[in-house]
């Protein structure tokens, strides 16, 4: 999926660690940004632009985001998380 950063709001979504630090669950989803209406809490985040980002530090992902100013990111919704 490609999303594009929104002025004042960015992807609009917040990271959280995922075992031992690694790799990067969505945490929050802002209304007014890109991800909305496609990403959701609880989604696990594959890659990034092509590259698998599930053994990375979670710091280095949000660190690789922070100037990206368009991203194609590929995710994973856990079944629970159906809605």
């Amino acid at each position: 999926m490609q999303l594009r950063r929104r002025p004042n709001v960015g992807f609009g979504f917040v990271l959280e660690p995922v075992a031992g630090g690694l790799g990067a669950m969505v945490a929050e989803v802002d209304v007014q940004g890109a991800a909305f209406e496609v990403l959701r809490p609880g989604d696990l985040i594959l890659e990034i632009d092509g590259e698998p980002v599930t053994l990375l530090p979670t710091k280095d992902i949000r660190e690789a985001l922070q100037y990206a100013q368009a991203i194609h990111v590929r995710f994973e919704r856990p079944a629970s998380r159906e809605f």
